[in-house]
């Protein structure tokens, strides 16, 4: 057997005495009592045989069955200090959350990457990035890729509602789009143009059917060429050409007849179909034709109808023709004057008959009238008689053969409408106007004939 050792045999009670360890009450060195799984013995103080169980930090011997919490705490620094086959520096990468500062991610997979800031894809100098976005439908993929063109940096917004990327060569439908700049060309097949009276399209250029075609342009705020030349609107003033207007409810407003209308206005569209018209000349409708003319003819003619037309021919003997004043004309002065408007032409040799009915006022019941007549110097014949009121129920009458002649009433019969008459005979040698004629009794106070006064006359046979 080996030196200090022994082999027991049977039920023998054992005490081993361990050098070192607390002593009891018989003053033997013994183990503690209590202590657990995997303690140890501890000097608890500075005396001798002090021991006490104690758990070792970390839990005691690492064991495969233990996690790393056995151990101390360690840093990422320390953890990466044992580890041989490393890349990059830096804290410990957790899954959820961790911040990686310029990664190299290579050709990873990954069904989402949530990025703070921008992503540089590819290199400035020499290698052009693309973004692959795959389609896990049919597993086919579309690049993104900067176009090489753009002569600098620029930037693509997304839209902010869900939505497709319109695409070159492809057909999709926009909506609620607005295209803008001056540089734009939109071609679009007419047949594809749905009626819509609501929406606004702003275009700068409208080519019909080809570029060689018809243009339709923008000139300046409401006006717009067509092939360059500028369309006549409400608003604008233009010169129009050869232009007819047809339809019966065209209107055309403020045209100025001395410069705005040229050529001869026919008679079928509202005209005379002739450029002047003599002075004093009657017009004869003539159908579509050019308007006819009767000319005046010999003084004292008048307008007869032969059953077929008209014409100027002097009255026939026995046949009255009446002239009505017109409007008031005054006389102030105690001259005699001209009624004008009660006058008729007379032709040297003939004799006529004569009849007056003038209604006149008088400026003040003091103030009388006087009457006469006047013509074409020394008459052959002249016989004629005047009356005017002097009263209500008294008139002053007056006979003469000479032109001018007759005293004025003393007074008015102070009503309002007064009668004057003059009737009588006159031959005449030489042709010329025989006129009715008045003055006022007193200077400045008006003797006034009143329109629709009526003179009648007729040529009497020889």
């Amino acid at each position: 057997m080996p030196t200090n050792s022994f082999k027991l045999s049977g039920s023998v009670a054992l005490k081993i005495l361990i050098s070192g360890m607390s002593q009891d009450t018989t003053g033997e060195n013994v183990v503690p009592t209590g202590g657990t799984t995997n303690q140890v013995l501890a000097k608890a103080s500075a005396a001798d045989f002090d021991f006490t169980w104690a758990t070792i930090a970390g839990g005691g011997d690492a064991l495969v069955a233990n996690p790393l919490s056995q151990f101390a705490s360690t840093t990422s620094a320390q953890l990466r200090g044992i580890i041989s086959d490393e890349t990059g520096t830096g804290a410990l990468v957790f899954a959820n959350s961790p911040t990686l500062v310029t990664p190299n991610i290579g050709a990873a997979t990954a069904t989402s990457l949530v990025v703070a800031g921008d992503v540089s894809i590819g290199t400035a100098s020499s290698v052009s990035g693309y973004l692959k976005l795959w389609n896990e439908d049919n597993g086919f993929y579309t690049d993104l890729v900067a176009s090489g063109t753009s002569g600098s940096n620029k930037h693509l917004s997304l839209p902010n509602t869900d939505g497709v990327l319109v695409e070159q060569g492809f057909a999709q439908t926009l909506e609620n789009k607005t295209i803008s700049s001056a540089n734009n060309t939109l071609v679009i097949a007419l047949s594809s143009l749905t009626s819509d009276t609501t929406t606004t399209v702003g275009l700068g250029k409208l080519e019909l059917g080809h570029a060689n075609d018809t243009t339709i342009e923008r000139s300046s705020a409401g006006a717009v060429l067509i092939e360059g030349v500028l369309v006549a609107t409400s608003s604008n003033s233009l010169v129009l050409t050869n232009k007819t207007i047809s339809g019966a409810s065209n209107t055309i407003t403020n045209v100025s007849l001395t410069t705005g209308v040229t050529g001869t206005l026919p008679v079928a569209n509202g005209g005379t179909g002739t450029t002047s018209l003599t002075a004093n000349n009657v017009l004869l409708g003539n159908g579509t034709s050019a308007v006819q003319v009767v000319a005046p003819g010999a003084s004292g003619n008048v307008l007869t109808s032969n059953g077929t037309t008209w014409q100027s021919t002097a009255p026939a003997a026995g046949g009255d023709t009446l002239v009505v004043l017109g409007s008031d004309v005054a006389n102030s002065t105690t001259s005699f004057a001209d009624i004008t408007g009660m006058t008729f032409a007379v032709t040297s040799g003939e004799t006529y008959h004569f009849d007056a009915v003038i209604v006149y006022t008088s400026a003040a019941t003091a103030t009388g009238s006087k009457w006469s007549v006047n013509g074409p110097a020394t008459p052959t014949l002249l016989a004629y008689r005047t009356e005017s009121p002097t009263t209500t129920t008294t008139s002053r009458i007056d006979y003469a053969d000479t032109y001018d002649t007759g005293g004025p009433s003393t007074q008015s019969p102070g009503i309002t409408n007064l009668i004057a008459k003059i009737e009588g005979i006159v031959k005449v040698s030489a042709s010329g106007t025989f006129a009715m004629r008045f003055g006022s009794e007193v200077a400045s106070s008006a003797i006034t004939a009143k329109a629709g006064s009526v003179l009648r006359w007729r040529k009497v046979l020889p």
